[in-house]
């Protein structure tokens, strides 16, 4: 591995002077210095990986006030959403199949190819699957993946909306448009009704082959139209046509934004008009069924159309999150002062809340705060264990990593992972538990013996209780009350 502690500056003067010199390199050195970058090129690549991987495993994110991976590749090592994405993936499939780092530092795989194996990668199929994608581009790639783990419905995904004063196709009614034109080299406007069949993600089929062909007859048409189009420039022609091609496929296709956080989110708002979004998801039946419903109780005379009952479902589930998650009321109740309890009074969560504007507190020794709103938890500053209340001043939120790296800074690690497994061994069992009760009373109304009442859910194990607020085994005093603190009225 190469020292990475020797880096050049790349201030103003430097690059204009070294692209002078490049300027001015006969064509061979120019491309040797190249292929040299290239090569350098893959080699960091590598080493960051490498990196990363460890970081990650490590978690040395968290002290940075960042909540998660993604979150610090993309606000400390300013890293685009994109590029962060696609690189923690690729580091994560590496630190499990350390295979592919050669492959990516001799340039067979790119991190583009890791990033889209990385969900299909098995210890079984992973030679299969590295050779098959050797020096293959992002396309073919996902061809390849598309004709070994076919998906049936694309992910939802938001989209930038056309201004309402633009009629502007969208990209898949254009790729439409051209793959069905019946004249090369002139393309007629279509109804979305007309062509329906290839609205979406384009396959690599009909659609796809019959745009490639009015394509390739533009770009020859332009070409002999210009003086260009001599037998010595077919192959660049093509090529061309083939790169135009590509091109629009992928703009067509939906982003597939599914895997861990590290990701980034399974769905990206974009607006692409003031207060304008597009939303492509995939319904099932019984969501179908429930729409049609709630249209048919709305009348023909109410809004009915889907964004207007989209609304008015996302603004009934926003209230009720906004009670369970923020104590939200319409008439909140006075707070009481200090609580020797555990369970915090909803006024004091909502002032929680309302003081600490719904993020995470956590902040890093350069004095920037994480900016996760996500998965928040109160959290005790002078741990419940230690004589801490539970009042708005001992109380701030943080998110679910913060949390829990808190806690092992109060108690170390190996003792909150011991406290973890024996909560997960708890629940294990209250379910197994709960099952066996749900069996019981289903056999008692069979036999008729409705009129004895329900039977009771068998108790869960001794601690079961502590387990659901994280102290399942910790002894009085020591009970640490650095996970999900519940809520009372």
């Amino acid at each position: 591995m190469q020292d990475l502690s020797c880096s050049r500056t790349y201030d103003l003067q430097t690059c204009v002077l070294e692209s002078r010199r490049v300027l001015k390199l006969p064509a061979e050195a120019l491309l040797a210095e190249c292929s040299e970058n290239v090569a350098r090129d893959r080699g960091t690549t590598v080493e960051l990986l490498i990196r990363l991987g460890a970081i990650d495993e490590r978690q040395l994110y968290l002290p940075l006030a960042c909540a998660s991976m993604y979150a610090y590749c993309t606000q400390v090592m300013r890293m685009s959403e994109n590029v962060a994405f696609q690189r923690i993936r690729a580091a994560r499939a590496a630190r499990r199949f350390p295979e592919v780092l050669p492959m990516l530092a001799d340039g067979r795989l790119h991190v583009t190819a890791v990033a889209l194996l990385a969900p299909h990668l098995k210890r079984d199929n992973l030679a299969e699957l590295l050779a098959e994608g050797t020096h293959k581009g992002r396309v073919e790639i996902e061809r390849m993946i598309a004709s070994r783990f076919p998906k049936p419905d694309v992910t939802t995904v938001v989209r930038l909306l056309p201004s309402a004063s633009t009629p502007t196709a969208s990209v898949a009614q254009v790729i439409a448009n051209v793959a069905q034109s019946p004249c090369l080299g002139k393309v007629a406007p279509m109804l979305s009704i007309d062509s329906s069949a290839t609205m979406g993600p384009l396959a690599e089929g009909v659609e796809t082959r019959a745009m490639h062909e009015v394509l390739s007859h533009v770009v020859h048409t332009a070409a002999r139209a210009a003086g260009a189009g001599d037998a010595g420039s077919e192959p660049l022609l093509e090529a061309i046509a083939t790169a135009m091609t590509d091109t629009l496929v992928r703009a067509a296709r939906p982003a597939d934004r599914t895997g861990d956080a590290a990701s980034e989110p399974s769905a990206r708002v974009t607006p692409r008009a003031a207060g304008r979004y597009a939303w492509q998801l995939t319904a099932d039946q019984p969501m179908q069924d429930m729409l049609e419903e709630a249209r048919e109780l709305i009348g023909p005379a109410g809004a009915r159309e889907l964004q207007d009952v989209l609304k008015r479902a996302l603004t009934l589930l926003v209230e009720s999150l906004r009670k369970s998650r923020r104590a939200a009321s319409e008439r909140p109740a006075a707070q009481r002062a200090g609580f020797a309890m555990r369970y915090i009074p909803r006024a004091v969560a909502r002032a929680v809340w309302d003081r600490d504007g719904g993020q995470c507190t956590f902040t890093a020794p350069d004095g920037r705060r994480c900016c996760e709103r996500s998965g928040l938890e109160l959290d005790h500053v002078v741990p419940f264990g230690r004589g801490g209340q539970s009042t708005v001043e001992n109380l701030t939120l943080l998110c679910v990593g913060h949390n829990q790296y808190e806690a092992e800074r109060a108690y170390g690690t190996e003792y909150v992972r011991l406290e973890r497994e024996h909560a997960k061994a708890n629940a294990e069992i209250a379910k197994r538990g709960n099952a066996e009760a749900r069996v019981r009373a289903a056999g008692k109304r069979g036999m008729g013996k409705d009129s004895e009442g329900a039977v009771a859910p068998t108790r869960p194990a001794p601690g079961f209780a502590d387990m659901a607020s994280g102290r399942v085994g910790m002894p009085p005093g020591e009970r640490h009350g650095r996970q999900r603190t519940l809520i009372v009225p």
